[in-house]
């Protein structure tokens, strides 16, 4: 029987992302690659991980859906209820909301009119974003973000396809997933074509939750200043690669469209680009904004919230230039280019492997410098590859 190319990119996106799962806690450093690990991200003992400690304080505490999932189906499956069965019950959720995440944001490039292959790129794009590929390593500490990743694109599926009902319902999950979703709300309020009444309902709702459940559980201070906005601004060099490294090569493509007539001439795109396009900026200023001051840059797991805007802006951004791209990898000059960016990030790349313990002598954790110093580079050979296309070089490449 034949398989349909749509079952079959579902079945290829469902085997990279166990695979990226895997390679990422087995050899990158991932938490999830042994209980003592695990137990170091909990701040739980090896032997009682199910004491789950990080949520007995702020901001942790406020995000219950993700330990309601683990803890409700592990006492439910588990009558002898261990601590090797809760790691097993914690692990397989983690791999099923990384799949999900995926898959999720699949369907909203289809539904966003991306044909089956653009779909399939934007997906791997995501999956190979480094917050995916490094996702359990440090200074990532991915937990419940791939569950927002999900909840988010579901959310603006819905939107798109007018069901208020079941925004509504994602929207209040995803502030009990973690309060930064409350840019979905946003979003719906000043840039959906919902009715306007079942905009304010949901924005409004989303909003009380957030106050309802702190209030509920008992409002606990965090030391944001300290944790968070003076973090990144004593670490500026860091904070600067990271943001950065969350991106990389989508960023020149981002700004691109910023200025161009991608945001200048929104009314002559459809009303689903339209959504995404105008709320592109704001969403930008709001996620980089909230974690510049409430979080840091170097998690990037959170300035990676804005993967909706940024890869199917980078998509619709690829697609008008396919054709120079397509003369591009027919010139000889521009292997010849190719080769001569390859050569010099390699040279900068080996340079950097070498050094870099003189640049971090005092880290606090252990963290796998060596694959960041690699994806940096990589993305800089991205970037170097791109820069073609923006014209700049055209003498050369082109004569």
């Amino acid at each position: 029987m034949k398989i349909s190319k749509l079952k079959f990119y579902l079945f290829l996106l469902i085997l990279v992302s166990m695979s990226i799962f895997y390679i990422s806690n087995q050899y990158l450093g991932g938490y999830l690659g042994s209980i003592e690990k695990t137990g170091k991200e909990l701040w739980s003992k090896p032997d009682s991980l199910y004491q789950w400690q990080i949520s007995d304080q702020a901001p942790y505490k406020y995000r219950v859906l993700f330990p309601w999932v683990i803890n409700s189906s592990w006492r439910l499956l588990f009558s002898d209820a261990d601590n090797n069965s809760f790691y097993l019950t914690y692990k397989t959720w983690s791999l099923l909301f990384f799949i999900a995440s995926v898959l999720s944001f699949y369907f909203l490039l289809r539904r966003l009119h991306f044909s089956l292959y653009f779909s399939l790129a934007g997906a791997l794009i995501f999956l190979s974003s480094p917050p995916m590929l490094m996702a359990y390593s440090l200074p990532v500490h991915t937990r419940e973000d791939t569950l927002a990743y999900t909840l988010l694109s579901l959310g603006m599926l819905y939107t798109i396809q007018k069901k208020s009902t079941l925004v509504l319902l994602l929207s209040i999950l995803g502030v009990l997933c973690r309060e930064t979703l409350l840019i979905l709300p946003f979003m719906i309020l000043f840039f959906s074509a919902l009715p306007f009444f079942s905009r304010l309902i949901i924005a409004l709702t989303s909003a009380s939750v957030i106050f309802g459940i702190r209030i509920y559980m008992g409002f606990e201070s965090y030391p944001v200043l300290e944790k968070s906005f003076l973090y990144n601004l004593e670490n500026i060099g860091q904070s600067i690669a990271f943001i950065f490294i969350t991106f990389g090569w989508l960023w020149i493509i981002f700004f691109d469209a910023l200025i161009s007539k991608h945001l200048i001439k929104i009314n002559t795109y459809n009303a689903l680009r339209q959504m995404i396009l105008r709320s592109a900026p704001w969403a930008f200023l709001l996620i980089f904004g909230s974690t510049f001051l409430g979080g840091r840059f170097n998690e990037i797991r959170l300035l990676f919230l804005f993967f909706p805007w940024i890869i199917s802006i980078a998509l619709w951004w690829l697609s008008e230039k396919k054709e120079i791209l397509k003369k591009l990898i027919g010139s000889k000059q521009f292997v010849v280019y190719c080769f001569v960016c390859v050569c010099i990030s390699l040279v900068f790349c080996l340079f950097s492997l070498k050094t870099w313990p003189l640049l971090f002598d005092n880290l606090q954790y252990n963290i796998p410098v060596e694959v960041w110093i690699v994806l940096f580079f990589i993305n800089i050979l991205f970037v170097l590859l791109l820069l073609p296309v923006f014209g700049l070089l055209a003498k050369f490449i082109h004569r």
